[in-house]
């Protein structure tokens, strides 16, 4: 299918890939700190009253977030629920935009009796008794891990517990930082490493009957013609992202940012398209197409060519400037592997994410 002759309008998201021994070797520092952490809590609380405990996922000492520091929360809240008495609680804190736009953390002090009361994000209090939060240190041979279990209501330490791991290239790869600070080069950002992709699909069955709108599972087979299509994604590092389509008819297109056919949707319906940046946040939601100028949804048509389409989304830590030839290339590949090998080998790509669905001839 070639997507700039069928954009149309309509107004009407995985854990972390980490090296099992990494894994097993940070866990295994954690699990026994984590219990103190739980018993410590246990002893306060004899009555066995409901409690509830969140997770944080730990910073650095420039207060950003590295992904260390999601690996680390993760397993915490993991050991947690594996042990956790019936009166515990969990109020998950491991999505990092949740914690973004909950402006102050207080991770190192918590609150401070002078400024709670102001400046307690909305909701963050009320939700958990307790937090555990942390510090992660670098070291040239270790890396120091320090968890504290905190009170909501006073900010008071409950129990503190500092592990250190070994400063291995693993780990030093997971000390890169998940958002991009001012001033911070592209080599210390973390590579993104999981890219969530959910397909939508709508089909209007005859004039006046409400919309069919439905997940689309990979592999499945859209009605040529008839149905159109969106589809979301996110990245788990700040990346600049790309997605290409190579569609039915054999031919690669560019999808996001807006291609070819963003052009021909304005000229269509005379509707200015929302400018869309394709350098993505981590833990956001992006839709593709986006919305118009008005921000009404837009879809994506089928034509009638039947066959297998493939979405590639790739995401860089730089900005992809030869786009073009990328999709040119693309165009003249044979098979998936080569496509594949184009993307990541040729072209460099961080991360490449596929999802594959098929169309009929809509007969």
């Amino acid at each position: 299918m070639k997507i700039w002759r069928r954009i149309t309008w309509l107004a009407s998201l995985a854990a972390l890939p980490l090296s099992a021994q990494t894994l097993l070797d940070v866990e295994g520092k954690l699990v026994p700190a984590t219990s103190a952490l739980c018993e410590d809590l246990a002893r306060k609380n004899p009555d066995g009253k409901e409690l509830t405990v969140a997770t944080v996922p730990l910073v650095d000492a420039e207060q950003g977030m590295p992904k260390l520091g999601v690996v680390i929360a993760q397993i915490v809240e993991r050991q947690i629920l594996a042990g956790k008495p019936e009166w515990l609680r969990i109020q998950s804190r491991i999505n990092l935009m949740s914690i973004m736009e909950e402006q102050k953390l207080w991770i190192t002090d918590m609150v401070k009796a002078s400024s709670k009361n102001n400046s307690a994000p909305a909701g963050f209090l009320e939700k958990a008794d307790f937090l555990v939060v942390g510090v992660i240190t670098p070291g040239s041979d270790e890396v120091t891990i320090e968890l504290r279990l905190i009170g909501t209501r006073n900010g008071n330490v409950v129990n503190a517990q500092t592990v250190s791991v070994s400063s291995s290239p693993a780990i030093r790869g997971l000390l890169r930082h998940m958002r991009r600070q001012e001033g911070r080069a592209p080599a210390e950002i973390a590579p993104v490493e999981n890219i969530r992709v959910t397909m939508t699909a709508q089909r209007e069955s005859s004039p006046g009957v409400p919309v069919k709108e439905w997940i689309i599972t990979e592999g499945e087979t859209l009605k040529g013609g008839a149905d159109q299509f969106n589809f979301r994604f996110s990245v788990d590092a700040d990346s600049c992202v790309y997605v290409f389509l190579y569609g039915s008819d054999q031919q690669a297109a560019l999808l996001f940012p807006s291609g070819d056919w963003e052009l021909q949707f304005e000229k269509q319906f005379g509707r200015k398209a929302k400018k869309q940046d394709n350098y993505c946040r981590v833990d956001m939601e992006y839709t593709v197409p986006g919305p118009d100028a008005s921000g009404h949804p837009r879809y994506f048509k089928l034509d009638n060519t039947p066959g297998s389409n493939t979405l590639y989304i790739c995401a860089s830590r730089t900005e992809t400037r030869n786009v073009q030839d990328i999709v040119d290339q693309l165009t003249r590949t044979e098979s998936e592997k080569e496509r594949l090998k184009l993307l990541t080998g040729i072209f460099k790509f961080d991360c490449v994410t596929t999802f594959s669905f098929k169309q009929n001839s809509g007969k």
